[in-house]
């Protein structure tokens, strides 16, 4: 090998990490764009009767997701709560996410899965909600969408 090979192979091997760490941190740093609080409205369709619409909260920290809505149970009458945190997930540089949870409430529960899509005003989302009756092993398969905006953060 001559000087020049050697020199240029040495540059290559210096070079190399600096610009897979560079990429590695701007891939976190773009999906910090999408950083906040979001608030908007979850529809979820039963068996094509009826329609039941609750608030949906989002909130993304790092690339992580973390989420919740209200559900009725199998039969609408009973409401599962969801505080935000029992959902998680995580976001990619280009605001594209999935999120979900597993939530027990007395006989029921309720398995939660949802992706979506952000941009820097808000975003949207579909997804599924299937709950069973601990007791009898019935249940109920929910298809969901939703949309939300970007809100400010409560201040503590």
């Amino acid at each position: 090998m001559n000087s020049q090979t050697i020199g240029l192979l040495c540059l290559t091997v210096i070079t190399l990490p600096v610009v897979a760490v560079c990429a590695s941190t701007a891939g976190r740093a773009q999906t910090k764009l999408f950083d906040g609080a979001y608030k908007g409205t979850l529809e979820c369709e039963q068996g094509g009767l009826e329609v039941f619409r609750s608030l949906l909260t989002i909130i993304i920290r790092n690339g992580l997701v973390t989420g919740g809505a209200p559900t009725p149970g199998i039969d609408g009458r009973q409401e599962l709560p969801a505080a935000v945190g029992p959902g998680r997930g995580t976001v990619d540089p280009d605001g594209v996410f999935r999120f979900g949870y597993i939530l027990y409430a007395g006989d029921y529960s309720l398995r939660a899965d949802y992706s979506g899509t952000l941009n820097d005003t808000g975003g949207t989302l579909t997804g599924t909600q299937v709950l069973t009756r601990e007791s009898t092993g019935d249940g109920a398969t929910r298809t969901c969408k939703g949309t939300f905006l970007k809100v400010e953060l409560p201040r503590q």
